[in-house]
């Protein structure tokens, strides 16, 4: 059942008799309910560190009897933690049933940061307040990175200095050839 209350409040010493709701004040009977949006974030399934790359999703449903009209989901973030890769907010003309999207960010400082998940609508104004775990880059994994990285540019040294090598070795062969045995 949809319910409409007033509240008056005095101003002034201003006394009201009444108050009169005219056919043109622009209030429509319906069997129907207005819009009710609800929104869920989606977070990442892995731990989150110093220079990942990132999604905070988001599932919005209206469970509403009607489309909410002009409704923008944004995320508010400390840009001293994040790097926002993409716009916001995101904008749906109607969202009958439900929508889906995500934000894709960069992680740029260790820490715990606060980010704001929400909607801006005339449908309701749900938000998800998000504790965001960053943590400092993995050591261990910087360590094997680096091992590789030695083995590669060990390989490469040593694949220019045999190149190098071959010139010199190629002309003594060369010169070789013509020798006989006896």
């Amino acid at each position: 059942m949809n319910e409409m209350t007033f509240q008056v409040e005095r101003f002034d010493g201003i006394k009201l008799d009444s108050i009169r709701m005219l056919s043109t004040s622009g209030l429509e009977y319906t069997p129907l309910g207005p819009p009710a949006l609800a929104l869920e974030p989606v977070l990442p399934e892995r731990a989150v560190q110093v220079g990942d790359t990132f999604e905070i999703g988001y599932s919005l449903k209206n469970t509403g009897d009607v489309p909410a009209n002009d409704v923008a989901v944004g995320l508010i973030y400390p840009q001293e933690g994040f790097r926002l890769l993409g716009e916001t907010p995101h904008s749906y003309a109607s969202v009958p049933v439900s929508v889906i999207g995500s934000f894709r960010l960069t992680a740029i400082s260790p820490g715990t940061h606060q980010v704001l998940l929400g909607v801006e609508s005339s449908s309701g104004q749900p938000a998800a307040q998000i504790q965001a775990v960053v943590h400092p880059p993995d050591k261990r994994w910087l360590s094997a990175n680096l091992v590789w990285l030695w083995v590669a540019l060990s390989g490469l040294l040593v694949g220019v200095a045999m190149l190098a090598l071959s010139r010199p070795i190629g002309r003594v062969l060369k010169s070789n050839r013509s020798w006989t045995r006896d």
